[in-house]
């Protein structure tokens, strides 16, 4: 199983699939206004132990921020930092996958983008290429 991750301060998507693609589980994560950045991150490591449990998954897809020089990037760079660290202390496999790494496709009606965004990233690592492997925890 894969777990592919599309990081934000506030909406952070989750997808989990199968080995043919197919998606298991699907979520946005929202991190109310009232939570501290800190008290954010650890409810996406919180997060990220539950989604381990049923149906459970060995590796996870992050996606990368590339510095655009806008503000909020540094933040955003922390959160995905923190979901690496939190897949690799669970002992997974590690993949950082750029915005641009990512496969296109038609978003379902009922996903929102932050779950869409996750699931193409989980789908990359199907069939990862030399670039991807690269960019990869081993």
């Amino acid at each position: 199983m894969i777990l592919g991750v599309d990081p934000g301060t506030r909406n952070i998507g989750f997808a989990v699939i199968d080995g043919t693609g197919r998606c298991r589980k699907r979520k946005v994560l929202v991190i109310p206004a009232r939570d501290t950045f800190v008290q954010g991150v650890e409810a996406v490591v919180r997060e990220m132990e539950y989604l381990q449990e049923d149906p459970g998954y060995d590796t996870v897809v992050v996606e990368e921020t590339v510095w655009r020089g806008r503000r909020g990037m540094l933040p955003l760079a922390h959160v995905g930092g923190a979901v690496m660290g939190a897949a690799l202390a669970l002992g997974c496999r590690v993949y950082l996958v750029t915005p641009s790494m990512k496969k296109n496709g038609k978003k379902p009606k009922s996903w929102s983008e932050h779950e869409w965004d996750a699931f193409l990233l989980a789908k990359r690592a199907l069939a990862p290429d030399d670039t991807m492997r690269k960019r990869c925890s081993g």
